[in-house]
C-alpha cells in the first residue's frame, strides 16, 4: 500500500529533557524519555528519571489536546520519529564549531561535532572547511543513532535542520507497516494539525496572550464578575460555561463571536454532529473551553457531561437509559464521567445479556462476550436542559456539622469566626502555639466553601478505593496578603501563590507540618491551617510535576511528595481537590 504522512505538532519537551525540567505548569509537549521513544534508553521503567509512561495525567492530557490519544508507545515513537524538533534533534557542538581549543570531550562529546553551516546546507566552504562535513564519523555516528537517525542521508538531515521538512521519510523499521499503525483512524478524514512553527515559541505565562492560549478550563467566577485572581487568573474570563475558539497565526486562541459560539455549541452537543468541520473557521484549529465538570464542581455553571455509545444502526444512546428494546447499561453518563475526571482508563459495566469494557482513552466500548467495538462518545449538556446537574452532587454532599447554618447554601465562600471560648479554638490555637510558643493568636476563622468542600470530599471517597487509610491531616500554609481570598474561593493553584516556595520537591503546592515553616512564606501574620488528602507518600524530586509510580507491579501512582520519607515536615500536593483550605489564623 501507500504511505500516508502524518504532521504533529506534538513534541516531547526540551525544558523537561534537561536538567532543570519544566517549569510550565501548562505545558502540552510530553514529558518523557526522548531515547525511549527515538531508539534506546539504558534505564528500565521507574529507573529512568525522565519517565516512560504515556498514561500519566500530564501525557494524557498532552495526547489528548494534540488529537492523539489512543496510539501505542511504538506509533507515538514513531510520530516522534517523523516529525522531529528541538528536543529529539541532536544539537551542533558549540566549542567544536567557535574555533580555538575546540571542544575538549572530543569523541565522548554529547553533541555533534560537525560544521554547524554544513547541517544547515549552507557551508559556503565546502571542502575546504576547517570543520567536519562527515556523517560517516563515528563520533557523530554514534550520537546519530542514539537519537534514532541512524542511515539518514545528508540532504535529510539537512532539511531536519533548516526547518524544510519537519515530516521525514519513514524510518526504515516501519517501511513494512501500514498507514493503521501510525495514524489514529485510517480511513478516516484527516484532521488538520499545523506544524509547530518554533519549539521555543512558548515562554511561560508572562503575558495574556500566552494565558488564554494555554488555559483549557472557564473560570465559574469569572461568570459573575467575582474572581479574586483577576487579570493573574490562569483560567479563561467568558461571559459563557462554554467558549469556542480558533488558533490564530501566532499560536493564541481567539474566541468565536457571541452568535458562532452559541451555534457550534448546539451542534456540538448532538453526538450525530462528529466534528466542527463546517464552522466558518474550519480552517483553523478549533476547540471548546467549557467550565469544570459537574462530576468535579459543585458551581451551578459547571459543566453536565453526557456519555453516548453508537449501535448497529448508527443511533447513539446515551448510558444508563434504555430504548427501543436495548438493554439498559448499569451504569450512567455519571458514573463515566467521574472514572474519566480520574484518568482512569477504562469503565466496566454490564447489561442484562453482555459484560462491556470502555476504554476511555481510544473511546471505544467492548462486548467482552461477542468481542465487538463500538464508538462512544463524549458531549456537553446545553445548559438550560437537565437542571438536575447541581442537585445530584447536593443530595450526596456532607456539609460538616459544625458549619454555621446560617451561611450555608450561600453559593459562595464565607469566613466564620471561631468562638475564642469554643474546644475548636483551643485545638486550633494549640497546634499552632507548638512551635510558635511566643506568638498570639488574635483570630481564627473558618472558611465555609460549599464548592471546594464538595470537591475534597468527592476526592476523599476516590481515594478511599485504593487506601486503607488516606491519611488526612491539618497542615499549614504561607503565602502573600494578595492571594488570601483567592484560595479560600478557588483552592490553591502552585503557579500563583506558591511562587516563593520553589520546587526542590516538586512543582506543586506545599504543606507543613510546623507553623514555624510556613511563617516565613506569609507576608502578612496569616497563615491558613489546611485540610489535606496526604494518602501514600515519596521522596520528592525537583523535576516531579506529579508524584511517581509505585514499583509494585500494576501499582497506581503515590499521591504526594515529602521531604523526608521517614520524618515528613513538607507535604507537596499536586492536585487542587486533596486540600480544602478550613481555617485562617491572624496572630
Amino acid at each position: 500500500g501507500k504511505w500516508v504522512t502524518i504532521r504533529t505538532c506534538l513534541s516531547i519537551c526540551p525544558e523537561h529533557c534537561a536538567q532543570r525540567g519544566c517549569q510550565d505548569p501548562s505545558c502540552l509537549d510530553l514529558h518523557v524519555c526522548r531515547f525511549y521513544f527515538l531508539s534506546e534508553c539504558n534505564f528500565k521503567g521507574n529507573a529512568c528519571r525522565f519517565g516512560h509512561d504515556l498514561q500519566s495525567p500530564h501525557n494524557v492530557r498532552a495526547l489528548r489536546y494534540h488529537l492523539l490519544n489512543g496510539l501505542t508507545d511504538d506509533q507515538i515513537g514513531a510520530l516522534l520519529r517523523l516529525c522531529r524538533s528541538e528536543a529529539t534533534l541532536p544539537r551542533v557542538c558549540k566549542f567544536y564549531c567557535a574555533g580555538g581549543k575546540g571542544c575538549s570531550k572530543q569523541v565522548n562529546c554529547q553533541d555533534l561535532h560537525l560544521c554547524k553551516f554544513f547541517i544547515l546546507g549552507s557551508c559556503s566552504f565546502e571542502n575546504k572547511c576547517k570543520r567536519s562535513h562527515n556523517i560517516g564519523d563515528q563520533q557523530v555516528v554514534n550520537i546519530l543513532r542514539t537519537y534514532g537517525l541512524n542511515g539518514r542521508a545528508e540532504d535529510e538531515l539537512n532539511g531536519m535542520y533548516s526547518g524544510g521538512a519537519t515530516a521525514m521519510q519513514p524510518d526504515k523499521n516501519y517501511s513494512q507497516g501500514h498507514p493503521s499503525e501510525v495514524l489514529p483512524h485510517a480511513g478516516s478524514s484527516p484532521k488538520k494539525i499545523p506544524v509547530k512553527q518554533s519549539p521555543n515559541s512558548k515562554k511561560g505565562l508572562d503575558k495574556e496572550g500566552d494565558k488564554m492560549k494555554m488555559s483549557s478550563i472557564i473560570c465559574v467566577h469569572a461568570l459573575v464578575d467575582q474572581c479574586k485572581f483577576g487579570e493573574k487568573c490562569l483560567k479563561v474570563h467568558s461571559s459563557k460555561p462554554y467558549q469556542w475558539q480558533y488558533e490564530g497565526q501566532d499560536g493564541e486562541w481567539i474566541s468565536v463571536p457571541d452568535q458562532a459560539n452559541d451555534e457550534l455549541q448546539k451542534k456540538y452537543v448532538l453526538p450525530s454532529n462528529a466534528d466542527c468541520r463546517d464552522c466558518p473557521f474550519a480552517s483553523s484549529k478549533v476547540r471548546l473551553v467549557t467550565t469544570p465538570s459537574s462530576s468535579r464542581s459543585v458551581s451551578k455553571f459547571a459543566t453536565e457531561w453526557i456519555w453516548y455509545w453508537k449501535d448497529e444502526w448508527g443511533n447513539w444512546n446515551e448510558y444508563g437509559i434504555a430504548r427501543g428494546g436495548l438493554d439498559k447499561a448499569d451504569i450512567s453518563s455519571k458514573d463515566i464521567e467521574d472514572a474519566y475526571a480520574e484518568d482512569t482508563p477504562f469503565r466496566s459495566f454490564s447489561t442484562q445479556r453482555f459484560k462491556y469494557k470502555i476504554d476511555l482513552q481510544k473511546m471505544v466500548q467492548r462486548n467482552l462476550i461477542e468481542d465487538t467495538e463500538r464508538p462512544v462518545s463524549r458531549r456537553p449538556r446545553l445548559p438550560g436542559v437537565g437542571d438536575q446537574m447541581v442537585s445530584s452532587h447536593s443530595e450526596s454532599s456532607h456539609i460538616p456539622s459544625h458549619w454555621d447554618k446560617i451561611e450555608v447554601g450561600s453559593g459562595t465562600y464565607t469566613f466564620v469566626e471561631v468562638d475564642r471560648g469554643s474546644p475548636e479554638w483551643s485545638t486550633l490555637s494549640n497546634k499552632f502555639r507548638k512551635t510558635m510558643p511566643n506568638e498570639r493568636v488574635r483570630e481564627i476563622v473558618r472558611i465555609q466553601n460549599e464548592e471546594l468542600w464538595e470537591a475534597f470530599s468527592w476526592k476523599k471517597k476516590w481515594m478511599q478505593k485504593d487506601l486503607t487509610d488516606v491519611n488526612e491531616k491539618l497542615l499549614f500554609h504561607g503565602t502573600r496578603k494578595e492571594y488570601v481570598d483567592a484560595i479560600a474561593q478557588q483552592g490553591f493553584d502552585w503557579r500563583i501563590s506558591g511562587l516563593s516556595v520553589g520546587t526542590k520537591f516538586g512543582k506543586g503546592s506545599y504543606f507543613a507540618r510546623d507553623a514555624s515553616y510556613s511563617k516565613n512564606y506569609t507576608d502578612s501574620r496569616q497563615l491558613f491551617l489546611v485540610r489535606v488528602l496526604v494518602g501514600d507518600t515519596v521522596q520528592g524530586h525537583p523535576n516531579y510535576v506529579k508524584p511517581p509510580m509505585k514499583s509494585s507491579p500494576g501499582g497506581k501512582a503515590y499521591n504526594s511528595c515529602v521531604n523526608d520519607p521517614s520524618n515528613p515536615a513538607i507535604y507537596v500536593i499536586f492536585e487542587h481537590a486533596q486540600t480544602y483550605p478550613e481555617y485562617l489564623i491572624t496572630y
